[in-house]
């Protein structure tokens, strides 16, 4: 059985309404439309739109819900929208995959309206974008008998393609010994923060036009007569 939830970042046009959709990741029956869903198959999938894009930590309320999803029936959970593998743990009888990445991707440039207000959407695929993990699930006899990751990579054709990546899968395996411990909030909270208020204006202080721009304030030199 499969079953998808998108959370409420998610352009509102997918949204189930009067009409055809997906069912937003914070609607109240949720969990009962998991549970009635895992008495109908002998397997369930539950795909998750949900998390932070581009942070290749879980959310720390994505660990809890994953972990009720499972709770309430879940066999496997298949999250996605992070466009970076976030991670992937065994839970009781389930297997959560948090971010399963990208098996494709491109450049995206678009006019959007968003919450009413029209602005240039623009996403520039990198090297991040380009590196994953799949997950292959075993399964016996009704039930989950383990899992495993096999790295790969996205080729300049866009096709994506297996390859020996030790240190990244180690590092995968690291991570689910860190989402569970206390504090882990704050370090997920940091972690934000770095990727997205220091490490850009850091690595902005490297280039040699905001050093121009630096130089050209200190001299007085106005903006127009440069």
């Amino acid at each position: 059985g499969l079953i998808g939830f998108t959370c409420e970042t998610t352009h509102p046009d997918v949204f189930a309404g009067e009409g055809p959709g997906v069912l937003r990741l914070q609607d109240p029956s949720m969990l009962d439309r998991i549970v009635a869903a895992r008495r109908e198959c002998d397997l369930l999938v539950v795909s998750v739109h949900w998390g932070d894009e581009h942070v290749a930590w879980p959310r720390p309320d994505q660990l809890r819900l994953a972990r009720a999803m499972v709770d309430h029936g879940a066999d496997v959970i298949a999250g996605d929208h992070a466009h970076v593998f976030q991670g992937c743990e065994r839970y009781r009888h389930g297997v959560i995959a948090y971010g399963l990445g990208n098996v494709s991707i491109s450049a995206l440039r678009r006019r959007v309206c968003w919450g009413g207000v029209e602005q240039d959407y623009v996403f520039e695929p990198g090297a991040i974008h380009r590196a994953g993990v799949a997950v292959s699930v075993h399964w016996e006899a009704g039930c989950i008998i383990g899992y495993e990751l096999n790295a790969f990579e996205i080729g300049v054709d866009g096709r994506p393609r297996l390859r020996w990546a030790p240190f990244r899968l180690l590092n995968y395996r690291f991570k689910r010994r860190v989402w569970h411990l206390p504090g882990y909030r704050t370090f997920y909270a940091t972690v934000v923060w770095w990727q997205f208020r220091f490490a850009p204006r850091f690595r902005a202080l490297g280039r040699m036009k905001t050093w121009v721009h630096v130089l050209n304030r200190i001299a007085g030199i106005p903006p127009a007569s440069r």
